[in-house]
């Protein structure tokens, strides 16, 4: 058995680790309350509030998160600043609605997420070249770098940086993830079939009148144009945006070129934004803001 003058000497000890316990949890317990008073004023202020606006540009407050990925209230602000910054450039006096503002800022930062996550998904990179040489095609229609620089400051509040970022890469990644979707033969299944039925039994999908055409306004692989007698079908052509099965209605030829007239059959290819629309279809969207 312990002596009582022991256990005596260890009550001290035992009250201070329990204050501790109790300063501790004070601590936290405060510091949820402080957070959760945070939090509902983020999303009770408008985001042009600048305390909501130092705060999500450090805290990552969602707007939305699509399938667990967060579209951040700090991108969604930023988007918000463009707008009115270009509005007020304008000297507009109509202003749009603001909810129509907000829904269309988000079904467009939606739109983002997905292609970037539709992207890694297939292994799909920005191509940073591609990046630079879209900005320098953008600035050479311009008086100049400076001048444009400039223009893109007074009109939506951007640097050249954040330009290149927010704009130009968002533009390359879709037209890069628009070139892997037309391209990639898995997703293009459907509409393969569709055509090669056609081919198989003709009559099975409905012909439509495409008119007067300049040959060399065409696809240039559909060389088999030249060649189908008046009144005969090709076989299967192929663009970048969709399949098809053409007749020869009658030929011409001027100044200009030669000239086909044709009817046929036209099955569109699966565009990226078909994909973005399914995606979305059936991902989980939460959102954190009135829509």
């Amino acid at each position: 058995p312990v002596p009582v003058d022991s256990q005596q000497r260890e009550l001290p000890s035992v009250k201070k680790q329990k204050r501790s316990l109790v300063q501790v949890l004070f601590f936290v317990g405060t510091v949820i309350g402080i957070l959760a008073i945070i939090t509902i004023a983020v999303y009770r202020f408008p985001v042009t509030n600048r305390f909501t606006r130092a705060i999500i540009s450090v805290v990552p407050y969602p707007a939305a998160m699509v399938n667990g990925h967060l579209v951040s209230l700090d991108d969604y602000a930023n988007e918000y600043d463009a707008i009115m910054h270009y509005v007020d450039s304008t000297d507009s006096e109509e202003l749009p609605d603001d909810s129509v503002i907000q829904q269309t800022i988000m079904n467009a930062l939606l739109n983002k997420t997905v292609i970037r996550l539709l992207a890694k998904q297939d292994g799909v990179v920005l191509d940073q070249s591609r990046v630079d040489q879209f900005y320098q095609d953008v600035v050479q229609e311009e008086e100049s770098e400076e001048i444009f620089i400039q223009q893109l400051d007074e009109t939506f509040g951007w640097s050249q940086k954040e330009f290149k970022e927010r704009i130009i890469s968002s533009i390359v990644l879709a037209l890069q993830m628009s070139e892997h979707v037309l391209t990639d033969q898995s997703l293009q299944a459907d509409a393969r079939a569709n055509i090669e039925q056609e081919l198989a039994l003709p009559g099975t999908l409905e012909e439509v009148e495409i008119g007067d055409r300049l040959i060399s306004d065409l696809p240039p692989n559909w060389t088999e144009l030249f060649d189908v007698p008046i009144g005969e079908r090709t076989g299967i052509l192929e663009s970048e945006t969709e399949y098809a099965i053409l007749t020869v209605e009658d030929r011409t030829e001027d100044e200009a070129g030669q000239h086909v007239v044709l009817k046929g059959v036209v099955v569109p290819k699966v565009t990226l934004e078909d994909v973005v629309n399914t995606y979305l279809q059936t991902a989980s969207v939460t959102y954190f803001m009135n829509s």
